[in-house]
């Protein structure tokens, strides 16, 4: 474990993240074997619950370890998420710019089919604020990228992040109190979630407040700080947790099954989801069992670390392989689907090194400047 991040836990973050980016492959849905597939393995309330959750307890597991707290005020709480953003917010710039020429094309199209120029010129500059996901709704949430609207609900949560961790800290002080946290959290959860469906229901402006929106995301963030509260207080007892590790990824891939094999509600897909991220998060936050120490390596580590670039870089990926793809005009189906996979790893591989050479050369120039990133 390094001083803020728990490999294992990174480790399965990439398979979420790789999931999510097979499940916005729509191409590959084309072919009936592979889209069994996929519906069997992709979890949207699975991959993004434990996406927020581990949020959650990144943030209070680096806070624990702070020698001196984080004052709550309205400006130290814009510079906290400034600097938790600024990173990822380079990435995410890089992503707009090379999906904007098909941004255009879109918006030219829906001009001409009678939509209004200046709501798609709003919404375009919008975006780059990451306010988006504010409204509750697809329509801006997911305008222009439909995966930007989680760094959009992050960037929100972050303002909010230091006073949360401070009383997640004060009020959950022994083991006791955090378990009862955790459990009165979880079930708020599912109601808040209930309450939204609701809302999105009966009133049709709101179509994602149990989705995308950063008032639901929240409560995700915030047991994820109380779960990091819980296994710094009982990380001291030197147990082997392996059965536990991997009782606990039977239980998840059990109750997985169920959500996807059986026609369930979406109350009750949302609370095995839920409760599956929760189980993982704590049982491998502990990191004291076999599988944690076999997938402690730094490479790991820094495989890991990828998982931001692969989710805000696989879209714009998919673009431009897609009508690569078109100019190819393969007919045969299968081998089309093939090609456009490649040249989507091709592309996202390619994109990568060049926001890693983009990051590299503006560290240079604030370190040379004399200045500190």
């Amino acid at each position: 474990m390094t001083r803020k991040r728990i490999m294992t836990l990174e480790i399965f973050r990439l398979i979420c993240c790789l999931l999510i980016v097979l499940g916005h492959f729509q191409f590959l849905y084309e072919n009936q074997t592979v889209s069994k597939a996929l519906k069997l393995l992709v979890s949207r309330q699975f991959t993004v619950g434990y996406f927020f959750i581990l949020s959650g307890f990144g943030l209070m597991l680096a806070y624990n370890k702070e020698e001196k707290p984080y004052e709550i005020s309205i400006k130290e709480s814009i510079i906290f998420a400034f600097k938790k953003i600024k990173k990822l917010y380079i990435v995410f710039l890089f992503s707009y710019l090379l999906i904007l020429p098909f941004h255009i094309n879109n918006i030219v199209i829906n001009v001409q089919n009678g939509e209004s120029i200046y709501t798609h010129i709003f919404k375009t500059l919008f975006v780059l604020t990451l306010f988006q996901s504010v409204m509750g709704k697809t329509s801006f949430s997911e305008y222009m990228c439909g995966p930007w609207w989680f760094l959009s609900t992050l960037t929100i949560i972050y303002l909010f992040a230091p006073i949360m961790m401070k009383y997640t800290k004060k009020f959950f002080n022994t083991v006791t109190k955090s378990v009862i946290g955790l459990v009165i959290t979880f079930f708020f959860i599912i109601l808040v979630y209930f309450i939204f469906v609701k809302i999105e229901e009966r009133v049709s402006f709101f179509n994602s407040l149990s989705y995308t929106s950063p008032y639901y995301r929240i409560f995700f963030v915030f047991i994820g700080m109380i779960i990091a509260n819980l296994v710094s207080q009982i990380k001291h007892e030197n147990h082997d947790f392996t059965f536990y590790e991997i009782l606990s990824l039977i239980t998840v891939v059990f109750i997985g099954a169920i959500d996807v094999l059986f026609d369930i509600s979406v109350f009750l897909s949302e609370t095995v989801s839920v409760f599956g991220c929760i189980l993982i998060v704590f049982v491998f936050g502990l990191n004291k069992g076999k599988i944690s120490e076999k997938l402690n390596t730094k490479t790991n580590l820094n495989i890991g670390k990828l998982t931001m670039e692969l989710y805000l870089l696989h879209i714009p990926a998919r673009e431009y392989a897609t009508a690569l793809s078109n100019l190819i005009a393969i007919k045969n189906n299968n081998i089309f689907i093939l090609v456009n996979f490649i040249l989507c790893v091709v592309f996202i591989i390619v994109f990568t090194v060049m926001i890693k050479l983009i990051q590299r050369l503006l560290y240079k120039k604030t370190t040379t400047s004399g200045t500190k990133p």
